[in-house]
């Protein structure tokens, strides 16, 4: 597969917290990634019982996962990292969104990284597929 240099790249890492959106100078594979955006799930003090405090917690992250793909509709190639399944749970969420059916989205596992170490995880993921033709 040859990688085509005006796709737009963006790396996330992602927690059920905190999403870290990365991504170039002009949003292609040119120059360095850096942390652009960041996105936090919103808590809310829920009364009531297990029941509707577990729906609640549903919904939060629903709207969570929800506010980070809704920054990454412009990119064509999207990597997602992080501890546990936060990464996949949001990967599943895109993949049945029609709006990202033709990205390419990838995940690895990764505990937290420091922005240097995040920075280089993606650059490489990303040069990596520029060399494979």
């Amino acid at each position: 597969m040859k990688h085509d240099n005006h796709k737009k790249l963006a790396g996330v890492w992602l927690d059920h917290k905190e999403a870290l959106i990365l991504t170039t100078d002009d949003h292609k594979n040119h120059g360095e990634f850096a942390i652009r955006e960041k996105v936090q799930e919103v808590h809310h003090s829920t009364s009531g019982g297990e029941h509707r405090q577990h729906n609640s917690e549903k919904g939060i992250t629903h709207h969570y996962f929800n506010a980070v793909s809704d920054k990454l509709k412009e990119y064509d190639e999207i990597l997602l990292i992080g501890p546990g399944t936060a990464q996949e749970e949001l990967k599943n969420m895109m993949s049945a969104d029609h709006q990202f059916s033709n990205k390419k989205i990838s995940i690895e596992s990764a505990e937290h990284l420091s922005e240097n170490q995040l920075v280089a995880r993606i650059t490489n993921h990303f040069q990596l597929k520029m060399h494979i033709h």
